[in-house]
């Protein structure tokens, strides 16, 4: 077994090579191939935004009430599917 040779004293040692933080747009496409769930957050925001633009109405008290009913059962369900498996 051969070892390298010690630095020579009068070399310089070289710089490590900076740390570059990623953006935010970069860390949020991360975010979204790592945490499944980040990806179903972010077409559920979409698809809000994408509704309350074409129909004033979508966000309203009465619809959001409606979308509460509606969606409870599947909700209840899915949650329950999840937690036995």
């Amino acid at each position: 077994m051969r070892l390298d040779p010690a630095p020579v004293s009068g070399a310089a040692a070289p710089r490590p090579a900076p740390v570059r933080r990623a953006g935010l747009m970069q860390r949020v496409g991360l975010a979204l191939v790592r945490w499944r769930e980040a990806g179903i957050v972010a077409a559920g925001m979409l698809l809000i935004v994408y509704f309350q633009s074409a129909n004033a109405a979508f966000l309203s008290g009465d619809n959001v009430g409606n979308l509460v009913d509606y969606t409870a059962t599947t909700a209840i369900i899915a949650a329950t599917k999840r937690s036995s498996s």
